[in-house]
């Protein structure tokens, strides 16, 4: 175990690998009182219409998907300092869009309030549930699909996040997010949603095999 004086971003990066958590916990306090100004300074100038409560918000997330990411075996903590700001920046997108569907959604809520209530009205068709047997045959599979399928390197990162936590409606900005977090990635909306779809359509053919 290492000491947990931590004083340094050196020993942050170094503190962030240890196997104690006591030693992380003091990695992440130190990071946060060296990053926080910055981090602040850096969402206020690329989101200039966030509040302060917005900022703050971002800020702790990103800390929080850091501890998270300094956790897996590919994490280098020589890149703590752009790892940390490009999380920021892809939290501070995520609040955009959730805040712009929250909008749109009251929006429509307000707009096609006798439309809802009508459809409300409407027979559901009945529920389909897939028992907790078939959910781990086809995880089985897929695992299997993942490690012999001889997929493309984006492919391949896209399909390995879709196996962590086995959902084919994980969306693509999310896939995207958590490929572009690990190191030597920078994958586009675009690029995670069509090695999605591909991946999705070879798991079928496979499936059929």
């Amino acid at each position: 175990m290492l000491s947990t004086n931590c004083n340094s971003q050196d020993d942050a990066e170094l503190f962030l690998c240890s196997e104690s958590e006591e030693d992380r916990n003091a990695a992440l306090a130190y990071l946060y009182d060296h990053f926080k100004s910055r981090l602040a300074s850096f969402i206020r100038r690329n989101f200039p219409f966030f509040e302060y409560e917005q900022v703050h918000d971002v800020i702790v997330n990103s800390f929080l998907e850091l501890q998270k990411v300094a956790t897996e075996d590919d994490f280098n903590p020589e890149a703590v300092h752009r790892l940390l700001f490009r999380i920021a920046r892809f939290r501070a997108i995520d609040l955009v869009r959730m805040e712009s569907r929250w909008r749109k959604t009251k929006e429509t809520c307000e707009e096609e309030g006798l439309h809802q209530q009508a459809v409300q009205n409407q027979p559901l068709p009945p529920a389909r549930f897939i028992t907790t047997a078939e959910k781990n045959e086809i995880r089985a599979k897929f695992a299997t699909f993942v490690r012999d399928a001889g997929l493309k390197r984006v492919q391949l990162a896209v399909a390995r996040v879709m196996a962590e936590d086995w959902s084919s409606n994980l969306p693509p900005s999310d896939i995207r997010d958590m490929i572009n977090n690990r190191p030597g990635f920078d994958v586009t909306l675009a690029g995670a949603k069509r090695a999605k779809e591909e991946v999705l359509k070879k798991f079928r053919e496979y499936l059929k095999i």
